[in-house]
């Protein structure tokens, strides 16, 4: 107790310049001042660290424990929505493209269910472009039976089916789609999880291929920032997964990417582009 209520007078009356109520009991004065003192050094202390491990993690990649082949090849990215590839896979796509693999990306859907189906085309088309990537290499299946609907599960043989023409077609070395909850819950995401999950369990995709899903996170987690790295790093090594982490200059361009998808721009997508950790970081994990 001496300890504290010395380390509080000197914080408060030799550093700060402030005099402490000479009435007061030792014992209440130490407590009452030392705990806002303990929270402040940890949030300090929390903040310093995932800035730093931020910065590691986004600059020097090859620090951590990758499980996808070192040996670049081509990377097939499979999304539900026009807008998923940036909202959700913005890390993902910039650590693989910088990483020299080959990025191909497929949409199931124009995103049509509030009939901007033709809008939301030409701004993926534009998007995509300012990602960086060649316009050719992604591409929208759009069939009538895989609508965009939120409510609606996809008929996984239909989903598979379709999805297995393109990887015949691209031959990838990597697929990456959602996990089981689909980061935000979509069952149109959810289906996509489904449909990878029967390929590779029936011997569908090339042999030399492996499948990824991206975890979803829980809400706290989800809006954290790019502070949640130091939770994404112990899960990382935990279970093994990959983890890409965007850099600064990589995260404007996605949120950029972002804002071109100007018929989706609510207002909360843009508390989504500034607090996401998504903008930041992605945890794969192999399916």
């Amino acid at each position: 107790m001496w300890l504290i209520d010395w380390l509080t007078r000197i914080v408060y009356v030799r550093l700060i310049g402030w005099d402490l109520p000479e009435e007061a009991p030792s014992s209440q004065l130490s407590w009452a001042w030392f705990l806002p003192i303990l929270v402040a050094i940890y949030l300090l202390a929390y903040i310093l660290a995932a800035i730093i491990l931020y910065v590691v993690c986004a600059y020097f990649p090859l620090r951590l424990n990758f499980t996808i082949k070192r040996i670049p090849g081509t990377a097939l990215v499979i999304v539900a929505h026009p807008d998923d590839e940036v909202m959700f896979f913005g890390p993902t796509l910039h650590g693989l493209r910088d990483a020299g693999w080959q990025v191909r990306l497929i949409c199931v859907t124009t995103g049509d269910f509030y009939g901007e189906g033709a809008t939301r085309v030409k701004e993926f088309n534009r998007s995509w472009l300012a990602m960086g990537f060649p316009a050719k290499s992604a591409a929208i299946i759009d069939h009538r039976q895989l609508p965009d609907d939120p409510g609606t599960k996809w008929d996984v043989d239909v989903l598979t089916a379709n999805i297995k023409y393109h990887v015949d077609e691209i031959v990838p070395d990597v697929v990456v789609t959602f996990d089981r909850r689909g980061v935000s819950g979509h069952a149109n995401h959810v289906s996509l999880h489904d449909a990878v999950v029967r390929l590779q369990r029936g011997l569908e995709l090339p042999r030399h291929c492996t499948a990824y899903r991206l975890t979803t996170v829980n809400l706290s987690r989800k809006y954290r920032w790019f502070f949640d790295i130091l939770l994404s790093v112990a899960d990382c090594k935990a279970y093994n997964q990959q983890l890409f982490v965007s850099p600064p200059g990589s995260t404007v361009r996605t949120q950029r990417a972002m804002l071109l998808y100007k018929s989706q721009m609510v207002w909360f997508r843009w508390l989504y582009i500034a607090f996401s950790r998504y903008m930041y970081i992605n945890s794969l994990e192999m399916i």
